[in-house]
C-alpha cells in the first residue's frame, strides 16, 4: 500500500499493478506504541486494522539515520508554546468519521485528545478530566450541544474550559444561542484545518 499525503513529496516506488484506491483516516499511534517506520493505523470498510508504513522514515532508520521523530518535534514545539503543560481537547461528536479526523489533526498539532460520542459521555469526561478546550457538536444523541452548554454553565469548576462549537448548523439563530449559552467560538462543518487550529490557539493564548 502506498500512501500519498498532500504537501509531501512521495517516494519513488515501482509497483507491478494498481489494485485500487481508497480514502482512509489515519490515526497516529499512542506514544507507547510508536515504532520507527509506522505512521499510524486505519480501519478499512471491512473493519480490518491496517498499519501505515512510512517508507522514507523506514529507509532512514535502516541506514542508521534517525532524525527526531514527529512526536519528539511536536513535543518540543508544545513546550516552546505552552511550557511543560500539554493542552487537552475533548471532541464531542456522534460521528465516528468526524472524531477520527479531528483526532488525527489535533494529535499532529501536539494536543492531547479525548473523545465523546454523545453529550452524556462528554459531561462525564468534562467533570472527571476537565480539558483546555471542548469541541462541541450541536446534534448529538442523549444530550445535545445546547443542553451540554447549559450544564457546563452550572458548574463553576468548568469555567476555564474554552468551548468551540463545530457543527453543520450555520444560521445566525444557532450561533446566537450558542454564544448566549457560553460558547467562545462557532465554526461550521466542513471547517478548514488551519481555521480550526488557529481558533484553538487563539483561545488558549488569550
Amino acid at each position: 500500500m502506498l500512501i500519498l499525503q498532500p504537501g509531501l513529496t512521495p517516494p519513488a516506488v515501482q509497483v507491478d499493478e494498481v489494485l485500487g484506491e481508497v480514502k482512509l483516516v489515519v490515526k497516529p499511534l499512542s506514544g507507547h506504541l510508536h515504532r520507527r517506520g509506522i505512521a499510524g493505523t486505519a480501519i478499512d470498510g471491512l473493519g480490518n486494522v491496517l498499519l501505515m508504513v512510512d517508507l522514507p522514515e523506514l529507509v532512514r532508520y535502516r541506514k542508521g539515520q534517525q532524525p527526531a521523530s514527529k512526536t519528539e518535534v511536536s513535543q518540543s514545539d508544545r513546550k516552546h508554546r505552552f511550557g511543560q503543560t500539554q493542552p487537552s481537547i475533548l471532541v464531542a461528536d456522534d460521528s465516528v468519521y468526524i472524531r477520527q479526523s479531528l483526532l488525527q489533526t489535533l494529535s499532529r498539532a501536539g494536543y492531547q485528545v479525548m473523545e465523546a460520542h454523545d453529550g452524556m459521555e462528554a459531561i462525564e469526561l468534562l467533570l472527571a478530566h476537565p480539558p483546555s478546550v471542548l469541541l462541541l457538536d450541536i446534534e448529538m444523541p442523549n444530550l445535545n450541544g445546547y443542553d451540554l452548554l447549559s450544564i457546563i454553565r452550572a458548574h463553576p469548576e468548568l469555567a476555564q474550559v474554552k468551548i468551540v462549537m463545530l457543527t453543520s448548523r450555520f444560521s445566525e439563530k444557532h450561533q446566537a444561542r450558542a454564544h448566549d449559552l457560553g460558547a467562545h467560538a462557532y465554526l461550521t462543518k466542513p471547517c478548514p484545518q488551519d481555521t480550526l487550529l488557529e481558533t484553538i490557539q487563539s483561545l488558549l493564548t488569550n
